[in-house]
């Protein structure tokens, strides 16, 4: 996607470098040629902001992740600004997208890149919204163990009394 010369893209910045100063200016230049495509593509303008996962299973230093949110009041302008920028950059739709939201995810030039849009406020941040949506499944699954348990207990109890009968 960047090629050499590439006026919006200094090409001092194509890989990372250790010093925050010249990460910062490679960072910046960044911003700005992602913000020109999505200018040029005409999609609605995006927050970027960096951020890191973390991973329990093997913590250590990670990358920077470049995400990008769009903000729209109407959620099918912000789900088109979504996929437009997801064109643009030539992302996936993200399979680990939080309830309420489109998430699309890939990378440039080695570097992670996401772009994410609240579709479903109420499903997004409403209040107490996972209690909302788990809690059913946390309750059936609680009375299905119960139900097995209880089962199971009367079966044992009823081969028992099968057995003594039968002597």
């Amino acid at each position: 996607m960047y090629e050499p010369g590439d006026p919006y893209l200094p090409a001092s910045s194509y890989s990372l470098r250790t010093s925050t100063h010249s990460f910062i200016e490679s960072g910046t230049a960044l911003l700005s040629h992602i913000e020109h495509l999505g200018n040029q593509a005409g999609a609605l303008p995006a927050g970027w902001y960096w951020h890191t996962e973390y991973d329990y299973r093997n913590p250590g230093p990670r990358l920077p992740i470049l995400s990008g949110m769009i903000t729209a009041h109407r959620p099918a302008s912000a789900r088109q600004a979504a996929l437009q920028w997801a064109n643009v950059l030539g992302l996936a739709p993200k399979k680990s997208a939080s309830r309420g939201t489109v998430a699309y995810e890939g990378e440039l030039d080695g570097l992670k890149i996401e772009i994410w849009a609240v579709v479903d406020r109420k499903a997004y941040g409403g209040t107490l919204s996972t209690l909302k949506y788990y809690a059913p499944d946390a309750i059936l699954s609680t009375l299905f163990a119960l139900a097995a348990t209880t089962s199971g207990i009367l079966l044992a109890r009823h081969r028992k009394q099968a057995k003594a009968r039968t002597r």
